[in-house]
């Protein structure tokens, strides 16, 4: 519990590819000429990571510098309010939009859904992700399920994308909890409230009027009548002294989802009250860590509760805020406040010393002597883990992971990429998670991350917060498609909750033959986004 605080402070306002000879998956493309489109994305998770050089020994992540990209982003077209000029699928119209086809892509206006002036406006900066796949139907599907995951065309997704969370600031005598069910379900309205993936927090005056944010789904607060019970023989704590916010927090025992379904709105929130006021924040060890990183100082201000906990605000004002949705909507508008946050005490840049880095949620491709090579591509041999935080599967097979380490390889070589290739899984060789300095220096030298969809790639919030157009760091992510939703939610990629990054989003899908625990791409969708984010005219 933190000591009184005095009176608080103003506020603070051409080479052939190897021959795959492993690869399962059939390499033939339907349609034959692959079509991209640009689209929306959505969200989930996995774990965090591994650092090897590409020669399979334990490294620094310093790296040859690469060749400068010096594209010029111009627009050739002025393009009317609330636009820009950037890439945007070619459409034929039919008779019914039902009969529409994606053939490609064009320069034209398109509609913004960024308005940040400390960013550049950049092509490879529209608030979109490019799909790669040879199949026109499967990018049309991918387009249209994000439109109805954001509730609407382009026009409606500005005010969805731009509006600040609601805040309430209740007198001083009010409560705050946030509720856990599990084991006393009995004691609760909604017993599937778990405190971790279904939150309900109460915030109540002393007269135990609760505060209410009407007209949004899922609702985060709740009125604490229906939940007191869970604290019968729990702690209760009154600070006196201070005012206080309280963030009732999502995941927040998970490195991803502490990244990016909690720290952007904690960020926000540090705008927004007094430098003297006190957060009230999830005590667990991985979010404690996070804040102790990103700003040493701030867990000054910190009480760290537990669930079920009654915090009582004596003397001082209690501020609770609604972030709506907590996937998705914060995905653009408050990224901006952590950009700003991590940047504060962590500035370095690294122009020249850049590196392509690969995400393994196994074991390092090609990493380890003979008899390891001949375990992990071993007959019947299961995939190891190389992290002890992958958790939820989705590894790629061992033996398609080396084509698919090849397949990068060859195209770094045809397009003069002098960076080195570094693998990152989460971990060191002892299998111990490495340190948040590792992690934030091997991304924030990137200058294009590869991987599958995980925790461990909620690290591009190490990526430069505030890069050039030319300096932008691509980011290819593989998620499930139409025909790989087995392997996790549809299209459940980083684009949709970490939009806000300044980054070139790319993703491509998953192969049918993909299950939960092993997965396979197509390495001729692979082939040519890569030849798409490196070429010099895209």
């Amino acid at each position: 519990q933190p000591s009184p605080l005095p009176t608080m402070a103003t506020p603070a306002m051409p080479q052939m590819l190897p021959e795959r000879k492993n690869d399962p998956v059939d390499q033939t493309a339907n349609g034959g000429k692959i079509t991209l489109a640009l689209s929306l994305v959505l969200i989930l998770a996995g774990a965090p990571i591994l650092l090897s050089s590409s020669d399979g020994s334990s490294s620094s992540p310093a790296a040859d510098a690469p060749v400068a990209d010096k594209r010029i982003l111009q627009p050739s077209q002025k393009c009317p309010p609330g636009m820009i000029y950037g890439l945007r699928p070619k459409v034929e119209e039919g008779p019914s939009s039902r009969r529409r086809r994606l053939q490609e892509l064009e320069m034209g206006c398109v509609e913004s859904t960024r308005i940040e002036p400390e960013d550049d406006t950049c092509v490879n900066a529209l608030p979109y992700g490019v799909m790669h796949d040879a199949r026109p139907s499967e990018v049309l599907s991918y387009q249209e399920y994000q439109v109805k995951m954001a509730g609407g065309p382009a026009a409606s997704r500005r005010g969805y994308d731009g509006k600040i969370p609601d805040v309430a600031t209740l007198p001083p005598g009010s409560s705050f909890a946030n509720w856990n069910c599990r084991q006393r379900e009995d004691m609760c309205e909604d017993r599937g409230v778990n405190g971790v993936n279904k939150i309900k927090g109460s915030a109540w005056t002393a007269d135990g009027k609760d505060v209410e944010f009407f007209g949004y789904r899922p609702g985060r607060w709740a009125r604490h009548e229906q939940y007191w019970k869970l604290n019968q023989g729990r702690k209760t704590t009154e600070l006196t002294g201070v005012d206080v916010v309280a963030h009732t927090g999502f995941f927040p025992p998970n490195f991803g989802h502490i990244l990016h379904d909690n720290l952007p709105a904690v960020a926000w929130l540090r705008s927004i009250v007094p430098d003297r006021t006190i957060f009230l924040l999830p005590d667990t060890k991985t979010f404690r860590s996070l804040v102790h990183f990103i700003d040493p100082e701030f867990p000054k201000r910190v009480y760290w509760y537990q669930p079920n906990e009654i915090i009582t605000v004596k003397d001082g004002t209690l501020t609770v805020s609604n972030q709506r949705q907590m996937y998705g909507y914060m995905g653009n508008t408050l990224w901006k406040y952590l950009r700003h946050w991590i940047a504060e005490n962590h500035p370095k840049r690294y122009l020249e010393e850049r590196t392509i880095v690969y995400y393994a949620r196994g074991i390092i491709p090609g990493g380890g002597g003979a008899r390891e090579r001949a375990r992990r591509l071993g007959d019947g041999a299961p995939p190891p883990k190389a992290s002890a935080n992958t958790k939820h599967g989705r590894l790629l097979d061992p033996r398609h992971e080396e084509d698919v380490v090849a397949t990068i390889r060859a195209a770094m070589e045809r397009h003069g990429r002098e960076e080195k290739l570094v693998f990152f899984t989460g971990s060191n060789k002892r299998g111990d998670i490495l340190p948040f300095e590792v992690q934030l220096d091997v991304f924030r030298r990137a200058s294009t991350i590869i991987g599958p969809h995980g925790s461990g790639l909620a690290n591009i919030a190490w990526t430069d917060p505030f890069p050039t157009c030319e300096e932008r760091v691509k980011m290819l992510e593989f998620i499930p498609g139409s025909d790989s939703a087995q392997v996790q939610q549809l299209y459940n990629g980083y684009y949709w909750n970490m939009r806000g990054m300044p980054l070139e989003w790319h993703q491509l899908t998953y192969a049918a033959n993909s299950t939960q625990d092993t997965t396979y791409i197509r390495l001729p969708d692979l082939e040519r986004a890569l030849d798409d984010m490196w070429a010099e005219n895209i």
